[in-house]
């Protein structure tokens, strides 16, 4: 029983440590960019927080 509260307590803190805290986008209207050239693009940070609708 030990161990398995130990897996769970170490889950969630590396889930706390490894967690997105910037996100970055790039709006690609004219379908320019490949998977394989997107290196290239310059993505801009997201300064607004994004809320989901909960219905």
């Amino acid at each position: 029983m030990k161990i398995k509260l130990l897996f769970i307590f170490l889950f969630i803190i590396g889930f706390n440590t490894f967690s997105q805290s910037e996100i970055y986008y790039f709006k690609d209207t004219n379908n320019g960019f490949s998977y394989s050239n997107i290196n290239k693009a310059e993505f801009k940070p997201l300064e607004k927080d994004v809320l989901e609708k909960t219905f």
